[in-house]
């Protein structure tokens, strides 16, 4: 039997220069508490949105009954527009253990 998390990681611009690049993540045992952390940390992909508009990469191959333990990018919103400023953006990700 595997024990999963899921791990929700904010890369990119931070408030400050010095954690700019410096990836932050969350560990939660509970899926829906854990995508509705993404969804607050990640660029919006609303059209009407005044923000710029996310890229958004779902996972297609990704099955949540799956058993497999590795990692697995479930899905990724990346900023996509000024290419003057550093993109950011967030992936959430399962993982388990054997």
């Amino acid at each position: 039997m595997s024990i999963y998390i899921y791990i929700v990681t904010h890369y990119g611009c931070n408030s400050s220069h010095n954690d700019m690049w410096i990836p932050c993540s969350k560990v939660f045992a509970d899926f829906t508490k854990a995508y509705e952390y993404f969804l607050s940390i990640a660029p919006s992909i609303d059209d009407e949105d005044e923000d710029p508009l996310a890229r958004r990469y779902v996972n297609d191959s990704y099955d949540p009954n799956s058993t497999n333990a590795e990692y697995t990018v479930i899905e990724d919103r990346c900023q996509d527009g000024d290419c003057v400023k550093r993109p950011f953006g967030a992936v959430i990700a399962r993982c388990g253990t054997q």
